[in-house]
């Protein structure tokens, strides 16, 4: 069995290697055969920058450009032939960084370019041709702003934003039409901000608070339509507060409320009730306490009626608030259960003798949260 802490084992530093290409640098000379070398670059791609240029044959360094193409910036210029080059980009086009400008042709460029569309910024003024600039749009649809403007149509605009939406910032807003704005804006809501006041229809609106509910705040109130604020509250909850009131319908604040319990503080009162599971409770011959759970478990709300008249005693349910002293003078009146999901959960209502107060304690699981 061979001894892998053997300084002479070839394995021992192919292992080396494989785990620091700079380990190169420590391999025994006698071990650095073209066999060697070559055996490096297959444990690891950057073993040819610890390579000194005695070692760097042809065959070594076209076997370390074809496995990773960043590698030519190590060849030595006596071997950057075209053959080494291009297969330095086709596996990686941004190696045209590193191409002699003697060598970077057109067709050399294209290469480069269909593998990376940003190898662009590499590309000399006197290759930057039709074709060039083309190839490099179509690869990647950021590279329009590179584009000169007389070659920019809409057909070549419109390719770009359906593949990059950020694109249409570089557009001009004469090529600008609704198809490629939507297209930009179904890919990335934000890019809402490159489209032009005229061509901001429902369409384009609708498409973006599907993604993003909180641009509903910047839309025209005119613009604000049942479809379009219903998408964006399914969106974003809490996107109900610039929703009109004159929409905020029962159909609308279910869908609002279904995204996020925080969103019942902008539901019209008269809806909460309609929205909710409602108890009622007789505390006194002349009082009703009106329990308003929400379904969801997470909001309670007590109203006292008193002589007919309604008075919202308290809103809010804070879950942070834990009552676990035994009170004086109270009294458990009534228990209600009732189920989310398959999670039980218990409203226990008290009632304080001779006062008008009274203390909601509410229990789910093994949490127990409290009101007085």
């Amino acid at each position: 069995m061979k001894d892998k802490n053997n300084k002479f084992d070839p394995d021992y530093w192919l292992g080396k290697i494989k785990k620091d290409a700079e380990a190169f640098n420590s391999v025994p000379k006698k071990l650095k055969t073209a066999e060697f070398c070559l055996a490096a670059l297959k444990k690891n791609k950057w073993a040819l920058m610890h390579m000194p240029d005695t070692l760097k044959t042809e065959p070594i360094c076209l076997a370390a450009v074809k496995n990773n193409g960043l590698a030519l910036e190590y060849v030595p210029e006596s071997l950057m032939t075209e053959a080494m080059c291009l297969a330095a980009i086709k596996d990686d086009g941004s190696a045209l960084k590193y191409v002699p400008e003697a060598l970077k042709t057109e067709a050399m460029c294209l290469a480069a370019i269909k593998d990376d569309g940003s190898a662009l910024e590499y590309v000399p003024a006197s290759q930057k041709t039709e074709a060039v600039y083309f190839a490099a749009v179509k690869k990647s649809g950021s590279m329009l702003k590179h584009l000169p403007e007389k070659l920019k149509t809409e057909d070549i605009c419109l390719a770009a934003v359906k593949d990059c939406s950020w694109a249409l910032e570089y557009v001009p807003e004469a090529l600008k039409t609704e198809a490629m704005c939507l297209a930009a804006v179904k890919d990335c809501s934000w890019a809402l901000e490159y489209v032009p006041e005229s061509l901001r229809t429902e369409a384009i609106y609708l498409a973006a608070v599907k993604q993003n509910g909180e641009l509903l705040k910047f839309l025209p109130e005119k613009l604000k339509t049942d479809d379009v604020c219903l998408a964006a509250v399914k969106n974003n909850g809490l996107a109900l507060k610039c929703v009109p009131k004159s929409l905020r319908t029962k159909v609308i604040c279910l869908a609002a409320l279904n995204q996020t319990a925080g969103a019942l503080k902008y539901v019209p009162k008269i809806l909460r009730f309609l929205l909710s599971k409602n108890y009622t409770i007789s505390l006194t011959n002349d009082e009703i306490a009106v329990i308003n759970a929400f379904v969801n478990g997470r909001h309670l709300e007590i109203y006292k009626i008193m002589h007919g008249k309604l008075i919202n005693i308290s809103a809010k349910f804070d879950p942070n608030i834990v009552w676990v002293e035994s009170k004086p003078f109270m009294e458990q009146i009534d228990t209600i259960t009732f189920y989310e999901g398959n999670t039980k959960a218990d409203l226990h209502i008290y009632s304080r003798f001779h006062t008008l107060g009274y203390c909601i304690k509410f229990s789910k699981e093994n949490e127990v949260w409290t009101m007085i």
